[in-house]
């Protein structure tokens, strides 16, 4: 059971939280029912994101048999063969879809752009430096989005920025943390990248997100109706910053899901935020 449980990497799954923000963000307390919709979109996106991984394992199967990490993986390592692999992922996806049936035509939707940006990102994104990292952080909008149509809201487009944007200097901390310790022979678009670039882009993201979330917490139509949500800009600001000391001077960031929960101030930032937004937004 283990390899199967190491095929569908459900330590991922933590990316689909972002469903909340919506909820979080846009009052979804307000209503009665809003919780179980948010919860059904968080299923959906672990089965498809899941579904994503197998089949990606079993594209990579070859190139990975002659990494040293990736060689371990359950299809590389032959511990799950690749039919066992396409018709999970297969049963995954149809788990997943069925799920985005249930909630509402516009989940199916952003449900299956997910779905199509992730075969693009498969075949051809994955191998282009900057548009694959574009791609990754696509698919986080699209994370959020989910959460906005499974409650029917309108969401900001501050929320939508914001996300991008973080997305965007988390998918620049991977690739550097995978060049720094796996080389260019890690994946394909290494070899197109250095370090000084995504040196500059981590720089570059990392303060256009905290600017973008500074405006959203203070001048944004919920930060006018919400005036406390101010007070977590501080600690995104202090977030933003830990993450990039541990890249620069450890060499972290390869797995942003990993180190989340590995480095216990980035850990507490998470909780004070999540206690600071639902304390701001619930006075």
């Amino acid at each position: 059971m283990l390899p199967i449980v190491r095929l569908l990497r459900p330590h991922q799954w933590t990316k689909n939280l972002l469903v909340w923000a919506p909820f979080l963000f846009v009052s979804g307390w307000e209503m009665p029912g809003y919780s179980q919709l948010v919860w059904l979109a968080f299923a959906a996106f672990c089965c498809l994101s899941s579904a994503t991984y197998a089949f990606n394992d079993v594209m990579d199967a070859e190139r990975d048999r002659n990494h040293p990490r990736k060689s371990q993986r359950p299809v590389a390592s032959g511990a799950i063969s690749k039919t066992l692999a396409v018709t999970l992922a297969f049963l995954l996806l149809m788990a997943g879809l069925a799920i985005a049936v249930s909630i509402n035509m516009q989940a199916l939707g952003v449900l299956g752009a997910y779905a199509a940006l992730q075969i693009a990102y498969s075949f051809w994104l994955k191998h282009e430096p900057v548009l694959d990292v574009f791609a990754i952080a696509g698919g986080f909008v699209l994370r959020a989005l989910m959460g906005a149509v499974a409650i029917q809201v309108v969401a900001s487009g501050w929320l939508f920025a914001c996300t991008g944007l973080f997305a965007l200097f988390l998918g620049f901390a991977k690739r550097r943390g995978e060049l720094l310790t796996l080389g260019t022979e890690g994946r394909e678009s290494l070899s197109k990248y250095n370090a000084k670039f995504l040196d500059h882009a981590l720089t570059i993201t990392s303060a256009s997100t905290l600017v973008c979330y500074a405006l959203y917490a203070i001048s944004s139509a919920t930060a006018r109706e919400h005036r406390s949500l101010a007070i977590t800009i501080p600690i995104v600001a202090f977030a933003l910053l830990r993450y990039l000391l541990l890249a620069f001077t450890q060499d972290e960031g390869s797995d942003p899901d990993v180190l989340l929960f590995k480095d216990p101030q980035l850990a507490i930032s998470l909780v004070l935020f999540v206690g600071a937004a639902t304390w701001a937004m619930l006075r």
